[in-house]
Parts: structure tokens; sequence; C-alpha cells
């Protein structure tokens, strides 16, 4: 009996208290590298549809992901931290766009450089001074 009545006590305790609200979980940021699979697939439609806004667009905010301490400010600039095809593709882009000849920019081939985006690796000067003095002078 006694047992009953702890049941039916919790239970009614329960019952009585105010429920809080759910509290909604936020929505949580995709990782870096689908955000940037996302972003290349975007430019890719928007070259294949001839947007060359779009592409920009597109590229540069894949840029501010690749590179966020030090983003580039053009398609230029990202052009040249890409390797070819897509480097002379971007360029191409870029002089149709400002070129003194305003001239359409072949959307399927940028399309089909942007399936590979190959980073240039950074280059580190090499200086003939060392760092460090050695650790046991002559």
């Amino acid at each position: 009996m006694l047992w009953l009545l702890t049941i039916v006590g919790w239970w009614w305790s329960s019952r009585a208290a105010p429920r809080k609200p759910r509290e909604r979980r936020e929505a949580k940021e995709p990782p870096v590298h689908k955000q940037q699979s996302q972003l290349l697939k975007k430019a890719q439609k928007a070259a294949v549809a001839g947007d060359g806004a779009g592409v920009r667009a597109a590229i540069l905010d894949w840029g501010r992901l690749q590179w966020p301490h030090d983003a580039p400010r053009s398609i230029g600039n990202f052009a040249q931290r890409v390797e070819a095809p897509l480097s002379d593709e971007l360029w191409k882009l870029s002089s149709a766009s400002y070129g003194p000849e305003r001239h359409e920019f072949d959307g399927a081939a940028l399309a089909r450089a942007l399936k590979s985006v190959t980073v240039v690796a950074a280059h580190v000067p090499t200086g003939t001074e060392e760092a460090l003095p050695p650790l046991m002078p002559g």
C-alpha cells in the first residue's frame, strides 16, 4: 500500500509542476567543406547559366571560407591562388566582365574547371639568414 501511495504522490507532483517549454536547438552551421561544396555547385550552375555575377559571388564566398584571414577581394586575386585550368577560366571571366571589349565567357568551360579546384601552395620566401642562431657557435 505504501508503494502504491508513493507512485501516486510522484505522479501527482510531476503533474502539478509547470512544464517548461522545450528550448529550440539552434541549427548548427554545416562544416566548412560542405559549405565550400555547396558554393562550388552554386558557381557551376551560375557558370552554365552564363551568370558572371553569380559565379563571382560564389567563388569569393568560397575564398572567404578557404582563407578566412586573407580572403581574396576579386576574381583576379582568387585566380592567383588556384592552379590552371580554373585560374585561366577565371581570368577570361574577369576580362569578359571588366575588359575594354565586352564579350561572353565560356560558361561550360568554367563549369568544368570548377569541378576540380587546386589551391596553389603558399610561397615561403627562402632567406639566407637563419631564423635562430646556432646552438653551439664555432
